[in-house]
């Protein structure tokens, strides 16, 4: 304990304090090592957990638009019961009441769709679609924080909810759905800093926080001055010839 707490004031005055035991250690100390390879049991039933909700968000936004209650039964078949299984089960409710309705006059069954979807509405069913602006906070907060959603357009899709897992994953933050609500910003804007590992692409390097361009080394051309100098051309011997002691060349 002493030790979190000596390395918690370390990094919160940026090393100017160092609280003194009878010990220097900044890092834990173990009598016996963990056994490699030892898995947090917390960490292992959240990574679980965000697996299946993101397989459930994934097969739920596939059909989510769909009109066929014979589709939406298929695969509410396939989730576990969590979140998108409660959305399933709305939308098949709505579809089952509206195909219930189809024998009714027109103007009957447009005021019991209307009604219906205001109901979905209210309860926050499959109708019921998150504010945009929200969105784009909680897209620009996961920016913050590193965790790429693409840009934030007020559009929550896969991309998206792929940053919301990567989130999870990094801050231990356990998350109820992988889909934008208000308590999931309050949460993100509670986050300090970087919490997403930065990725750097190909022919690139981390510099400050950010990825910039791998230096590249030049290879140093030879210059016309330092080329080596060719001999003087010898004057031919075939029109030359000795007079006087004297070679005289025409």
């Amino acid at each position: 304990m002493m030790t979190d707490v000596r390395r918690s004031v370390y990094k919160a005055t940026n090393g100017q304090q160092l609280p003194w035991t009878n010990s220097s250690l900044l890092g834990q100390f173990y009598f016996k090592a963990p056994a490699a390879g030892a898995v947090d049991p917390r960490q292992k039933a959240r990574d679980e957990k965000l697996a299946r909700l993101e397989a459930d968000a994934k097969a739920w936004e596939a059909v989510r638009n769909s009109t066929d209650p014979a589709t939406i039964r298929n695969v509410l078949a396939t989730l576990s019961n969590g979140p998108y299984a409660e959305l399933a089960r709305a939308r098949l409710a709505t579809l089952e009441a509206e195909s219930k309705q189809a024998g009714q006059s027109v103007e009957v069954a447009l005021a019991d769709k209307g009604n219906a979807r205001a109901a979905s509405a209210d309860s926050g069913g499959p109708d019921a679609r998150p504010d945009p602006a929200l969105i784009r906070s909680i897209q620009k907060e996961l920016q913050r924080a590193g965790c790429d959603p693409g840009a934030a357009d007020g559009m929550w899709g896969r991309k998206s909810r792929s940053a919301l897992g990567e989130f999870s994953r990094n801050s231990g933050v356990d998350l109820a759905s992988l889909e934008p609500t208000a308590p999931l910003l309050e949460e993100l804007k509670r986050q300090d800093g970087r919490v997403c590992p930065l990725a750097c692409g190909t022919g690139q390097i981390e510099k400050s926080g950010q990825c910039v361009a791998m230096p590249t080394t030049s290879t140093p051309t030879k210059s016309a001055s330092s080329a080596p100098s060719r001999p003087a051309r010898q004057p031919s011997s075939s029109n030359c010839f000795r007079f006087n002691g004297q070679l005289v060349c025409d």
